[in-house]
């Protein structure tokens, strides 16, 4: 008979402490006191699917989850439903602030829905038959046919964990065929499956090299320099390591350097797009399309912005490090311009 096995993952964002000795703070992060797993949907049980979902929200001062949201998933919408539903009813001690209770906007949860007893874990002989056709495709330079192929098994609802990173790690080779980065960049992250590691090690530090190469590409830098420090991490990672070392030194001088950074941004499908932050102060340029609101969700402080042209907005270092989420249309594009804490024109 198959049991359920349901984990749940808090990543947790660093704290790093800001301004001058004299300036000092003392922060607590919020303590779980109620973190009841999700109900496994019970067609997915059924149908033998498993999968995960990433979740971020906001704690509140009384301890309480508010605004959770979808940061991503391995597609699966059943899944995601369920994780809504069980970190709303989370409950937390609240953060403080100088003892003080604060609002604690920037976390994240990931919740594995697996099914346990079925069979060894990895992929099955079916899987492998239609990854084996379809990477042959691929190598022929039939992309036409192998891109049907991959678009049927996304919409075969009967994948395990390990098969659906090995899918998404297909459907990344494809996209770097055809020269779409934004959808090889979704993809690796999904076969990755934010530090899942459902592909064999080797192939698991190949997506991260990528994943790292992509995001650096996009100007993604946090987001580059947490991959290379799940690269530090793999096994058998030296050689990548020491290759990648010294441009990882670059993206660090980035940080704190007089660069004006600008990165592309264009909102998915899902409604909203996400960054995370690496200066004070940021202006959005070159604006085309219809959005709602910016919303910056930092370690100790959320805000909610219109977005406006040319105008540029700085964020108290007492909030601490922050992600960037802009709702608005699919397809709504912008720049996103972070400036230094002094301009080199100023």
């Amino acid at each position: 008979m198959k049991t359920l096995l349901l984990t749940l993952i808090l990543v947790l964002v660093p704290f790093h402490a800001t301004g001058q000795k004299a300036q000092e703070s003392v922060f607590h992060r919020a303590i779980p006191l109620r973190q009841d797993a999700p109900e496994y949907p019970s067609k997915a049980h059924s149908l033998g699917q498993e999968g995960w979902v990433v979740v971020s929200f906001i704690i509140d001062k009384t301890g309480n989850v508010r605004n959770p949201i979808v940061v991503d998933s391995n597609g699966l919408k059943d899944f995601e439903l369920a994780a809504l539903a069980a970190v709303r009813k989370f409950s937390y001690q609240p953060a403080t602030l100088n003892g003080e209770p604060v609002e604690q906007s920037q976390t994240r949860h990931k919740i594995v829905f697996q099914l346990t007893g079925v069979a060894e874990p990895g992929a099955r002989g079916k899987f492998v038959r239609w990854y084996r056709k379809i990477l042959e495709q691929l190598r022929e330079g039939n992309l036409e046919l192998a891109k049907r192929r991959i678009d049927n098994l996304h919409r075969t609802p009967t994948w395990n964990l390990y098969e659906d990173a090995w899918l998404w790690w297909l459907d990344s080779q494809y996209q770097a065929q055809v020269g779409n980065d934004r959808a090889q960049l979704k993809a690796l992250l999904r076969a990755v499956a934010y530090e899942g590691v459902y592909l064999p090690e080797d192939l698991y530090l190949v997506a991260l090299k990528r994943l790292y190469v992509i995001q650096s590409r996009f100007v993604h830098i946090a987001d580059a320099l947490k991959t290379f420090d799940d690269i530090k991490t793999a096994e058998k990672s030296a050689a990548v390591v020491a290759e990648l070392e010294k441009h990882a030194d670059r993206l660090r001088r980035i940080v704190t350097g007089d660069e004006i950074l600008t990165v592309e941004g264009s909102v998915p499908a899902i409604g909203f797009w996400q960054h995370t932050m690496l200066r004070r102060t940021l202006q959005f340029d070159n604006v085309n399309g219809e959005f709602r609101e910016l919303e910056i969700r930092c370690d100790r402080g959320v805000g909610r912005f219109d977005i406006e042209p040319n105008r540029s907005l700085t964020i108290p270092d007492s909030w601490g490090d922050c992600r960037i989420y802009v709702y608005g249309s699919e397809g709504s594009q912008f720049q996103l311009v972070e400036l230094p804490s002094r301009s080199p024109t100023q």
